[in-house]
């Protein structure tokens, strides 16, 4: 089962085992209906309800009141996570193809800085436990987002990552126009642009990193055989 929860910034590993949950409910002959077909590879509906729930959820914690009997709705919330469960399935099966192999020290590192979050080993067996998974779940969760976050770096040159001052001068504003209209906010606090400019830099990165991966995704999306069957 997997979650593909990021793409370009890493957040604390306890999260990340979290946010990459994919919920199992169980083997019946519902859960491996087939949602879904890409390159030949099926997704099954246990897979595509766990991204669902998931998205619902991230969509609550923004403070969206989900409302089941809105169609219009649901079928938006419904697109969006069988669309992520084909882009986390494409950026597998390009890493692949291009043989990018997982080192499984860092996955043993990885899962052993998730440990040091719980004071108990049975604490965090219950967390597993509440979203479904199991240790082996775990490891091949993290072996996954680990193998796109590694074909990710391999998309991106570091010269496509160049940031010019006119680029940082703009997301300066953005940023400022986005301080000065929040209550509470004294303009003459807000920070100036040379003490942003580390941040800034790295906001601008991540940026064109996005955009350079949502380039490379469609162009997976253009040249592989997809079927929804939703």
């Amino acid at each position: 089962m997997r979650r593909f929860s990021m793409l370009f910034k890493k957040i604390s590993l306890l999260a990340l085992a979290i946010l990459m949950v994919v919920s199992l409910v169980g083997c019946g002959e519902e859960d491996e209906e087939v949602v879904a077909t890409v390159n030949g590879e099926e997704l099954l509906r246990k897979d595509f309800e766990g991204v669902l729930n998931h998205t619902k959820e991230m969509y609550e914690m923004y403070g969206m009141e989900i409302d089941e009997d809105d169609d219009e709705m649901m079928e938006m919330i419904e697109e969006q996570a069988i669309n992520e469960l084909i882009t986390e399935t494409l950026l597998l099966q390009e890493a692949e193809n291009e043989g990018i192999t997982v080192d499984e020290e860092v996955v043993e590192q990885q899962i052993e800085a998730i440990e040091e979050e719980f004071e108990t080993e049975e604490e965090m067996e219950e967390m597993l436990a509440m979203a479904n998974l199991d240790a082996d779940d775990l490891e091949n969760e993290i072996r996954d987002s680990i193998k796109i976050e590694e074909l990710v770096d391999t998309l991106v040159d570091e010269d496509e990552l160049e940031v010019t001052d006119e680029e940082l001068e703009e997301i300066y504003e953005e940023q400022m126009a986005m301080q000065q209209g929040q209550e509470g906010i004294d303009e003459e606090e807000l920070p100036e642009l040379e003490e942003m400019k580390p941040q800034l830099e790295e906001m601008a990165k991540q940026q064109k990193m996005q955009k350079r991966t949502g380039t490379v995704i469609e162009e997976l999306r253009e040249d592989s055989d997809i079927e929804i069957l939703l």
